[in-house]
């Protein structure tokens, strides 16, 4: 779950005794790896992209790629919504809603 404070977004975890935990956005981004943090680069930069065309760009494995991508969705870093791509079943990768850029809106 997301918790969003009016200045600072949260991600919003549960501790194993059943406590909530709130843990910033810059916070988990520290946390991540040099893979997961290039994954995460080329979903902001893009806007979105499909998860077949994500591993090819971070020239990795599919494994690999549905890995970093899985662990994103985990922390609430990204979204990834079923689709259909070039004629196949695929997933559609897009930053989480607090990390679009509206800017131009």
């Amino acid at each position: 779950m997301q918790l969003d404070t009016g200045c600072c977004a949260y991600d919003v975890r549960r501790a194993e005794r059943g406590g909530v935990v709130l843990v910033s956005v810059a916070r988990l981004e520290e946390q991540l790896d040099e893979d997961q943090r290039a994954g995460l680069e080329l979903v902001r930069e893009t806007g979105g992209i499909h998860q077949s065309d994500f591993w090819k760009e971070l020239d990795v494995s599919s494994r690999k790629g549905s890995r970093i991508v899985e662990s994103l969705e985990e922390m609430g870093l990204v979204e990834r919504e079923e689709t259909v791509y070039d004629g196949h079943n695929t997933y559609y990768i897009s930053p989480a809603p607090r990390d679009r850029d509206f800017s131009l809106l």
